[in-house]
């Protein structure tokens, strides 16, 4: 039975081809207009928001020993699917789309590079984006909350998160006392 994933932020192999679609200028303006004209279009289609990122190889075969087309088979099931998704946020789609619209247009205004991590936490059902700029980057973080299972794919990182101690999830669990250091290298 899976289990649980444990809070984390992650670059996985998916977030290195969006970055390399996003640093990549002429890929770049291409993502633009097609977020762009996908945005136009109403009702919005999950389906279609999943064949862009494909179309950009932010799903390729190389990935994590996944085929492109389970990739994206995974990003609409369990991200964007409203009958199977990980969350019940039923906009997700459009969250990403006009999140990556800002990114690249500070990417466009500033010339740095893009960024991006994903950032599990908590239980409460949440599908939030930010962006935000420093003198070396965009920085590009989609906030969820935990998924129910391990993804196929997932690779160690070279990642932690310093945080306050959480308090006991139930009861008789041992309370955690002091500012821990949270290991992603799995």
């Amino acid at each position: 039975m899976p289990t649980a994933m444990p809070e984390s932020i992650q670059k996985g192999p998916f977030f290195v081809n969006l970055d390399n679609a996003l640093n990549n200028p002429t890929t770049r303006e291409q993502v633009r207009a097609d977020l762009q004209d996908w945005l136009k279009k109403q009702p919005l289609d999950n389906a279609a928001f999943a064949a862009l990122a494909m179309k950009h190889k932010v799903f390729t075969d190389q990935v994590g020993g996944i085929t492109a087309a389970a990739g994206r088979d995974h990003f609409l099931n369990d991200w964007l699917a409203p009958a199977t998704f990980w969350w019940s946020v039923k906009n997700t789609a459009e969250i990403l789309a006009q999140a990556l619209l800002r990114a690249i247009d500070l990417t466009a205004k500033t010339g740095l590079p893009i960024g991006s991590l994903w950032s599990c936490h908590g239980t409460a059902e949440h599908v939030d984006v930010a962006v935000g700029v420093n003198g070396q980057q965009i920085t590009f973080i989609i906030h969820t909350n935990q998924p129910p299972a391990q993804t196929a794919g997932t690779e160690p990182q070279n990642l932690f998160m310093v945080r306050n101690p959480r308090p006991p999830k139930m009861p008789g669990d041992p309370k955690e006392e002091g500012v821990q250091i949270v290991s992603i290298t799995a």
